[in-house]
């Protein structure tokens, strides 16, 4: 429908592998051509891909972007900014004055590869539906009219149960941003882990106490010792003061050890 703009700046194409599961996720746009009487005029929207949800359209009788960013800044207006926004590289699209509002946005640009029509495979879905169920049967003869069709179309398709969905396209957009939601009150109430610094400041102070609890032990084992010894040493010149001598020592041994612990 439309040709790129010579030495416009080329956009990877963001959809390949990607599960597009929520709303606002992904945005696409096209142009198609709509018979009216003897001649012809030009059709834009702009669609949520994960719920076929037309959230603005726009027609015109020439091929100019003007049409093209007043239909982006409806959408904008109306509903909340998508993650990335596709569209083919037609120089309505590849033009500054689209990708600006684009990028005025934080939105990131995705473009069908050349040639590549399914690239926009949902929004290509949709102009089939439009001619097939509205424009081919009824016919339209004068603008006015092709206007009041497509606003009464727009308005059914969007509010009737699609089969693949199991429900209509404005449901399952509103659905997808109370699951989103739901999903951020989840994540909210999980209980933030512990910081990892502390780790190592609990593991020195745990040697420290093994190395003061190894540090007690010797002292009451050298205690110990050196009573034996000593009451030895005197049993042999006076074998009654050995208890005494004893337990002094002990005592005095006790109460360095007991120090040592409170350190």
């Amino acid at each position: 429908m439309s040709t790129p703009a010579k030495g416009h700046k080329k956009y990877p194409y963001l959809l390949r592998g990607l599960e597009i599961e929520r709303s606002n996720h992904v945005w696409s746009t096209d142009i198609t051509y709509i018979p009216l009487g003897d001649g012809h005029v030009y059709l834009t929207a702009v669609i949520d891909w994960s719920s076929r949800y037309v959230i603005s359209w726009k027609l015109s009788n020439s091929l100019d972007n003007a049409f093209c960013i007043e239909c982006l800044e409806d959408a904008l207006e109306a509903e909340d900014r998508p993650e990335i926004f596709n569209t083919d590289q037609g120089c309505q699209y590849t033009s500054d004055a689209f990708t600006g509002v684009l990028k005025s946005h934080d939105i990131r640009i995705s473009m069908d590869g050349k040639g590549r029509a399914l690239d926009n495979v949902m929004i290509e879905r949709l102009w089939r539906t439009v001619k097939y169920d509205d424009i081919f049967i009824r016919a339209y003869e004068t603008m006015p009219e092709l206007y009041h069709g497509l606003n009464a179309f727009f308005r059914k398709y969007n509010t009737r149960k699609h089969q693949t969905l199991g429900m209509s396209p404005e449901q399952k957009y509103r659905e997808g941003f109370e699951l989103k939601g739901a999903k951020r009150r989840r994540t909210d109430r999980t209980p933030k882990r512990r910081t990892s610094f502390l780790k190592p400041h609990a593991c020195k102070i745990k040697t420290h106490a093994c190395k003061i609890k190894t540090h007690a032990c010797e002292i009451k084992t050298h205690a110990l010792g050196s009573a034996k010894a000593l009451a030895q040493m005197v049993e042999s010149s006076n074998p009654q003061r050995v208890g005494r001598i004893g337990l002094s020592l002990t005592s005095i041994h006790e109460s360095r050890i007991n120090s040592s612990l409170l350190i």
